[in-house]
């Protein structure tokens, strides 16, 4: 639902409270990958997300650090992507997506 607002250039009326719900508890163990990368490209494409950085900044630390492992090629580039964009710094971040993403580099499609 987030990608359709921010394709629609257009803040999510809900997107604090999403961002609240995968706060909290363990629901950063049910997200999947694409759906990280859906929600970081989402953020980055709003611009216009106030405390979306100590978001990218906490999903980082908590999720994309501990599975960057099971992120596929698209999920990389859209995190990776989001987070430029973002102009939120996190080298752990872009050094451990981009050491994935050479890993898989023969699954990158043009």
């Amino acid at each position: 639902v987030t990608w359709g607002f921010a394709t629609l250039r257009q803040k999510p009326p809900f997107i604090h409270a999403a961002m609240q719900h995968i706060h909290s508890g363990k629901r950063w163990q049910s997200l999947e990958p694409r759906g990280c990368a859906m929600l970081v490209w989402s953020l980055a494409t709003a611009r216009r997300v106030d405390s979306s950085e100590l978001f990218l900044l906490a999903l980082a630390d908590r999720y994309i650090l501990p599975r960057a492992e099971e992120f596929q090629a698209q999920d990389l580039s859209n995190t990776l992507w989001a987070f430029a964009t973002s102009r939120v710094s996190h080298t752990p971040v872009f050094e451990t997506l981009t050491a994935r993403a050479v890993d898989i580099i023969h699954t990158f499609s043009s």
